[in-house]
C-alpha cells in the first residue's frame, strides 16, 4: 500500500474508533504516533522527489520552476 493510501487508512482509522467509542487514551497515543510516522515518511518521499527534481532540471529550468512556485 503507498504511503498517501496508509495515511488515509490511518486517519480513517481515529475517525471511526471517536465515531465509535472504541479510543482510549492508551490507544489514541499509539495510534497517533503510527500515523504521524507515516506521515513524516510521506514528506520524506514528497521532498526526496524535490531533490532529485533539481539534479535533473537545467538552471533555466529552476529558475523558472522557483518563479511559478513564488
Amino acid at each position: 500500500m503507498s504511503e498517501g493510501k496508509r495515511l488515509i487508512a490511518g486517519e480513517l482509522a481515529l475517525e471511526i474508533g471517536f465515531r465509535e467509542g472504541s479510543i482510549t487514551e492508551a490507544n489514541l497515543r499509539a495510534q497517533l504516533r503510527a500515523v504521524e510516522t507515516i506521515r513524516a515518511n510521506l514528506r520524506y518521499i514528497h521532498l526526496t522527489a524535490h531533490l532529485e527534481m533539481m539534479r535533473v532540471l537545467t538552471e533555466a529550468q529552476v529558475k523558472q520552476y522557483s518563479e511559478l512556485r513564488g
